[in-house]
């Protein structure tokens, strides 16, 4: 189990909330890993997965534009490689179903993304906004 720590935070209100649906998908995630799970609760973490990524990374690239983030195409490069990794672990589900090695998979992504996105990119990110002001607002 993670928990949504300091070091996990970008003090910047929507994005953190969002995190934490992510956190509280990788916890769902190391259950289901260590218990009998179903087919259908294998879906409905990707479905909830696929999901959460189109509106998380929207929303971080229209916050990027808003403020002037100077590393915008290198952070939005950082987003197509999880939607890619994303794309692959659909097609490893659509081959192989639900089984240990598949949700061991899930959870390495889902840990991968959290420790070095959320604590690296994502906070560098939060600090700039923090920062500075919305471009054409005073």
């Amino acid at each position: 189990m993670i928990a949504f720590t300091k070091d996990l935070k970008t003090y910047v209100p929507s994005i953190d909330e969002q995190h934490k649906e992510l956190i509280d998908l990788l916890n769902n995630v190391e259950i289901m890993g260590t218990a009998a799970h179903t087919k259908e609760e294998t879906e409905k973490a990707l479905d909830f997965l696929g999901a959460y990524i189109e509106r998380h990374l929207s929303h971080e690239e229209e916050l990027m534009a808003e403020y002037g983030y100077p590393e915008y195409a290198w952070h939005v490069t950082w987003h197509e490689g999880y939607i890619g990794q994303f794309k692959s672990l659909k097609g490893e589900y659509a081959r192989n179903g639900p089984s240990p090695n598949f949700t061991h998979i899930l959870t390495d992504f889902l840990m991968k993304w959290i420790i070095t996105h959320i604590r690296n990119v994502d906070a560098d990110l939060g600090q700039y906004i923090r920062g500075h002001k919305r471009k054409g607002h005073d």
